[in-house]
């Protein structure tokens, strides 16, 4: 299963967040200071960082979060982290950026934009493992539409694929069409 690693030091943040990502099929690890995030990365199998950039009462220079992501660079730790902060400014997302941050969400968040943004970054979303159209996929209800899928395509009836830009349609059309009588020569 995949696990997000939410360094957070608002317990109701993290809970939030939990909450979320767990109702998506993603399992949570949880760090209420980067200190602490550290002997967790090393000890569990991370695929995606969630960084506050302050832990300290009353700071909001991002300066916590920015040493974290310099530590990560200089351990070689390679996720992907996307940082979470109520103070967001121009110039400490870019200077994220350039320690390795791949995305921003500001606080609060909505929800949906925080597990599209997630699930953009992730390493086991769904893709095309191989020539032979293998999928790769971690959610029950990704191996449920699959299933779905497989028997639509025996049929003959015309499908109608929606979905945000980025959330597979051209994959699961593919798949669609591979399953099929058409995909025959």
């Amino acid at each position: 299963m995949t696990a997000v690693l939410i360094i957070e030091d608002n317990p109701d943040v993290r809970m939030s967040a939990q909450i979320v990502l767990q109702s998506h099929g993603l399992q949570c690890i949880e760090a209420e200071h980067p200190e602490l995030a550290k002997s967790l990365l090393s000890k569990h199998d991370i695929s995606l960082v969630l960084l506050d950039m302050n832990f300290t009462h009353d700071t909001t220079s991002g300066k916590e979060g920015l040493q974290f992501l310099t530590w990560m660079r200089h351990n070689n730790f390679t996720l992907p982290v996307i940082i979470i902060t109520a103070w967001a400014r121009i110039e400490l997302a870019v200077e994220a950026m350039q320690l390795g941050a791949c995305d921003l969400i500001e606080k609060p968040w909505d929800n949906k934009r925080l597990i599209n943004t997630v699930k953009r970054y992730l390493p086991s979303k769904l893709q095309i493992a191989s020539s032979d159209s293998e999928y790769i996929y971690a959610s029950t209800a990704m191996k449920n539409i699959l299933q779905r899928a497989k028997k639509v395509a025996k049929t003959d009836a015309n499908v109608l694929i929606l979905g945000e830009s980025g959330s597979g349609k051209s994959l699961l059309a593919h798949f669609l069409h591979t399953h099929s009588a058409r995909s025959a020569p």
